[in-house]
C-alpha cells in the first residue's frame, strides 16, 4: 500500500509536536506531591579539571533544597567515558557532602553513560534498598525522557524534581534533548535489546 502524502507530512509534524510538548512540559509530570523514600540524581558532565559543569551544579543546588531526613537512600548516577576525570557520581557525592548531606546516605552508581543506563543501573540499587516510591531529579527539560525511561524499565516513580537551566546552556541542551527524546521514543525496542 503506497504511503500517502498526508502520512509523509503529518507523521513528522506529530512527532515534532509531541516532542516539543513533552520536553517543555516534563517538569510538571508528577504522580504525587508527597516525597518518596528514595532519590535518584541524574549526573551531568565533569570538566577536564575534575570540577562539575554548570548543569551538575544546578542539579546539586536543587537537590540540596529538597533533601531531608525522610530520604532513606540517595543514589547519584553517572560514570565517565574519560579515564582522566572522575565519574559523575563521585563528583555528585562530593558536592552533596560539601552541602551537608551525610556520606553514608549516598550510594554511587558510577557506570552509566546515558539516561537509559542511569536508570537501568540504578534499578538494582533501588531494589536492594527496598525503594518503593522513587523521586527522580534532573533538569526540567530532561524529565520527560527520564520519566519515559523509568516507566518503561518499571522504576516505581513517585515524582519528578526539576532543576532550572540558566543562560546559554538551556538553548544548547534543548536542541540536544529534542533529538534524544525522539530517539528514546521511537528507538526504544532497539535500544533496550542492545547489549550494554
Amino acid at each position: 500500500m503506497p504511503v500517502s502524502f498526508f502520512t509523509l507530512i503529518l507523521s513528522p509534524a506529530l512527532i515534532l509536536m509531541t516532542t516539543f510538548f513533552q520536553v517543555h512540559m516534563g517538569g510538571s509530570i508528577s504522580a504525587t506531591p508527597d516525597q518518596g523514600d528514595c532519590l535518584v540524581i541524574m549526573g551531568s558532565k565533569v570538566l577536564r579539571n575534575g570540577q562539575p559543569d554548570l548543569m551538575m551544579r544546578e542539579r546539586v543546588s536543587k537537590a540540596l533544597e529538597v533533601i531531608d531526613d525522610s530520604y532513606e537512600v540517595i543514589i547519584v548516577s553517572g560514570g565517565t567515558i574519560d579515564d582522566d576525570v572522575p565519574a559523575e557520581s563521585t563528583v555528585l557525592k562530593r558536592l552533596l557532602m560539601n552541602g551537608g548531606v551525610a556520606g553514608f546516605r549516598i550510594i554511587e552508581e558510577p557506570e552509566s553513560t546515558s539516561t537509559y543506563e542511569n536508570l537501568l543501573y540504578s534499578q538494582p540499587l533501588l531494589n536492594e534498598n527496598g525503594c518503593e516510591a522513587v523521586d527522580l531529579l534532573s533538569h526540567n527539560f530532561h524529565l520527560a525522557r527520564v520519566f519515559m525511561t523509568a516507566e518503561r524499565l518499571g522504576v516505581p516513580v513517585n515524582r519528578l524534581i526539576g532543576a532550572k537551566a540558566e543562560g546559554r546552556s538551556l538553548e544548547r541542551q534543548l536542541k540536544r534533548e529534542y533529538a534524544a527524546y525522539v530517539v528514546y521514543w521511537l528507538g526504544w525496542d532497539w535500544m533496550s535489546r542492545t547489549p550494554l
